[in-house]
């Protein structure tokens, strides 16, 4: 799954030369996500044919039969009582009900085919450990870097209306889940950005995972003062960050890793592509939320509200141009939602919308 785009405004401050440079600056780029998000798309889906052979080979050929009976039987009970419970107080209580009654009878099966639950949920953590990797290494890659110390001298300020934008979303999910829903943000009058995205899973099987990164971008031209690398900084409002979800617990052995996440990134993308280079907010309520919780439970946060201070970050980016050259510099937030999960019902949704009130550029070379 991928979608992209990106546009500049064309300007007479901007030479033809340059424009078309920052154009294939950006098809190299997406490429570079493409391939990115195809070898998640296929890795993933080697890792998840090793476990369900190495799970199966665990349950033993005896019982395979019977296990995967039960298991059907499961997903198809609890499909079907959601689709009956009726969506109030007591609906709800209903629903949890059958859900307690399906995990305490699965317990009770597994139990009557001698199934080694310990040795499961071993090989469960050593695949969740290796898809989490595996995210992190591609469609969720990128370096965190602290702060730079505090810019006192910026060679120009820039508001809106910015140069341009990009925006560009790509994920992975398992075989009959649904597709994430999405949104975006994205203003260069008012200098507006962010993206929502939800992902999720009904009727939870063995081995369920879904994923989604978002990158959502405002990008401002800037002619290099003298020879040296383009340290930025940048101030964000928080609009809305909200981040909520749900876990419903539905076998003997479910297991869960759920990531929600937002970085800030900036990259010089023309007239040579730099490499994206990430920083956080400062913020004691966190940013990154991590749950490997199975049993049933629900959460909705704030990252910050609208009544925090303006969120300032410097950032230095690597590889020195010459006096002159003209820039562009990208700036903005990526997002990720992602699950790994076995035998559990998930629901994982994030919002992540801001405004950024200037760009700071300068030289260090002064």
């Amino acid at each position: 799954m991928y979608q992209s785009e990106f546009y500049i405004k064309p300007t007479k401050e901007v030479p033809e030369d340059a424009y078309w440079k920052a154009m294939e600056a950006s098809i190299n780029l997406r490429m570079q996500d493409l391939k990115a998000a195809k070898a998640h798309d296929e890795n993933l889906q080697i890792l998840r044919k090793e476990y369900l052979d190495q799970l199966h080979s665990l349950i033993g050929q005896k019982n395979l039969s019977a296990y995967l009976t039960l298991n059907k039987k499961r997903i198809e009970d609890m499909r079907s009582a959601r689709r009956q419970c009726p969506t109030t107080v007591e609906g709800h209580k209903e629903l949890e009900a059958i859900r307690r009654q399906t995990v305490e009878k699965s317990m009770g099966a597994i139990k009557q085919l001698g199934i080694d639950v310990n040795k499961v949920k071993i090989l469960q953590k050593t695949y969740k450990d290796k898809a989490r990797a595996l995210f992190l290494e591609t469609i969720g890659k990128g370096e965190t870097v602290l702060d730079n110390p505090s810019h006192e001298v910026k060679n120009q300020t820039f508001t809106p209306p910015y140069s341009g934008f990009a925006w560009t979303w790509f994920g992975s999910r398992s075989r009959g889940l649904p597709a994430p829903a999405t949104d975006r943000w994205i203003n260069v009058d008012t200098g507006e950005i962010g993206n929502y995205t939800s992902i999720s899973v009904n009727g939870a099987d063995d081995s369920d995972s879904s994923s989604i990164t978002y990158r959502t971008a405002l990008g401002q031209w800037f002619r290099m003062p003298s020879i040296g690398q383009v340290r930025i900084r940048v101030g964000f409002e928080a609009i809305d960050t909200g981040y909520s979800g749900s876990i419903e617990h539905e076998w003997g052995w479910s297991e869960i890793d759920l990531i929600q996440d937002v970085r800030v990134y900036a990259q010089v993308t023309s007239p040579v592509a730099s490499e994206r280079i990430y920083t956080r907010f400062q913020n004691p309520r966190g940013l990154r939320y991590h749950d490997t919780n199975e049993d049933t439970h629900s959460w909705e946060h704030e990252r910050f509200s609208p009544d925090d201070p303006i969120l300032d970050l410097n950032i230095t980016i690597p590889g020195a141009f010459d006096r002159d050259t003209l820039v562009l510099v990208v700036v903005g937030i990526e997002t990720y939602n992602y699950f790994w999960s076995n035998d559990c019902t998930v629901r994982s949704n994030q919002t992540q919308r801001y405004l950024v009130r200037e760009i700071g550029l300068s030289s260090t070379g002064g």
